[in-house]
């Protein structure tokens, strides 16, 4: 897995409506991940730039607020059909907390690092559903919901011929 981006220098404190809604995923996660030292933080602006993402180090899950389509003090992880892309995003990142330990050596080739890394998003998952089988409606949702939003954003054709993609 690449290395997860740093967090913003400056990063607004999420409203109490926030910290509530990340502390009840917190206690959430434990059973996805399989693992209880991890902290989840929904919020607007959290993820690194990502709708969501994994930090080793600090066993931290962040899940940019935006993903969640209702108002946060009415959120609760028991009725997460009412979100379920945010919840496909968090179990991703559960997932890979519980099976992604691969990180490319320093001085690997960034395309051989891109290449391993995609590989490593589909081999979580296959691993996550294989231990959670009902988890594979909550990806497919991220996916269908998020996912393939950035993928249709980044084929939009450029305003003018003279301006090329980025």
């Amino acid at each position: 897995m690449s290395a997860t981006p740093p967090a913003p220098a400056s990063r607004p404190r999420p409203s109490a409506a926030w910290l509530a809604f990340s502390a009840k995923m917190t206690a959430q996660v434990a059973s996805v991940a399989g693992r209880a030292d991890l902290t989840v933080t929904v919020a607007p602006g959290a993820g690194r730039g990502a709708p969501a993402c994994f930090v080793p180090d600090s066993a931290e899950i962040e899940v940019n607020g935006a993903c969640l389509p209702i108002d946060p003090a009415t959120a609760n992880p028991a009725d997460r059909e009412r979100y379920p892309a945010l919840w496909g995003a968090t179990v991703h990142e559960g997932a890979h907390a519980a099976h992604s330990r691969w990180r490319a050596p320093k001085g690997t080739d960034a395309a051989w690092s891109a290449a391993a890394t995609a590989l490593e998003e589909s081999r979580i998952e296959a691993r996550q559903v294989t231990r959670r089988p009902a988890d594979r409606a909550w990806l497919r949702a991220c996916t269908c919901q998020i996912v393939i939003g950035d993928f249709t954003a980044a084929a939009a054709p450029p305003a003018s011929p003279d301006r090329p993609p980025r």
